[in-house]
């Protein structure tokens, strides 16, 4: 659960982005490949999501605190994640043309 934040920064993805966009990019097509997300990978998103929201739901009773938290995660989440899915299958669309 700790690396949830980090995973919204797509922190790694980003710095090799970045270091593809300045170092090996050399025509349009390779400037769209070096920015784009990558894959969205459900297998892990998926269930990382759904025990948030079920340790939110849990403990709310107990600490009221949490329901906040939980969604402001799901607030954040929500537009990182759709961001990602539209630039990836905007990738897939123009990678098959």
């Amino acid at each position: 659960l700790a690396r949830v934040p980090l995973q919204l920064l797509r922190i790694g993805a980003l710095l090799w982005g970045w270091i593809r966009l300045k170092c090996f990019v050399k025509t349009p097509e390779d400037v769209v490949k070096a920015t784009s997300p990558g894959p969205f990978q459900y297998s892990r998103e998926w269930p990382m999501h759904i025990f948030v929201f079920l340790l939110g739901l849990a403990y709310a009773e107990i600490t009221p605190l949490i329901l906040p938290c939980t969604a402001l995660f799901f607030a954040v989440s929500s537009f990182v994640f759709r961001y990602a899915i539209r630039n990836a299958s905007i990738l897939l669309l123009t990678s098959s043309l």
